[in-house]
């Protein structure tokens, strides 16, 4: 595997860890540890491990795939995330729907389109070469996640957590 593959991520799981050893700590000194932090922070471990255990065992499939597997993950999660504030009524008011909505349906139809666009690559052998349509793909996906965050940001801006008062 490339040296500066390896350093890089060995950098971003040990940061990863921290972060998450952090959360934890964190919530345990605020009262707010609950099983949604332990299965949260269980599943990030089992996550870091196993793309490192994937990375070791098999470099170069973890070098050919790896930046699109974590990509896909992590906008299916945001697609989620914003399908549930779409379509669960006590989560999000009636005004805010519409533009979950959207955002959950434009980042799958997007991954759709990504998927499409590395399938074309693969058969027809340019997945060595840079392929537009993948940049374009992740540019959608991810001003789709700004615009997620952004509406997030409006939503929540005056809610207060009664626990950080306590």
């Amino acid at each position: 595997m490339l040296p500066v593959v390896l350093n890089g991520g060995a950098s971003v799981a040990s940061v990863v860890l921290v972060g998450v050893a952090s959360g934890v700590v964190l919530s345990i000194v605020q009262g707010t540890f609950s099983r949604g932090v332990a299965s949260t922070a269980v599943a990030v471990v089992v996550v870091v491990v196993g793309l490192g255990v994937w990375a070791v065992s098999a470099p170069g499939a973890f070098l050919l795939v790896a930046h699109n597997v974590a990509a896909v993950g992590f906008f299916l999660l945001v697609a989620a995330v914003a399908a549930i504030a779409a379509w669960r009524p006590q989560r999000s008011p009636e005004r805010f729907r519409p533009a979950y909505a959207g955002v959950a349906i434009g980042i799958l139809i997007a991954l759709l389109g990504l998927a499409a666009a590395l399938l074309s690559a693969v058969a027809g052998g340019e997945i060595t070469r840079p392929v537009p349509w993948v940049l374009l793909g992740e540019t959608v996906a991810l001003a789709l996640f700004a615009v997620f965050w952004l509406l997030q940001t409006v939503e929540l801006w005056n809610e207060a957590d009664p626990r950080l008062r306590a």
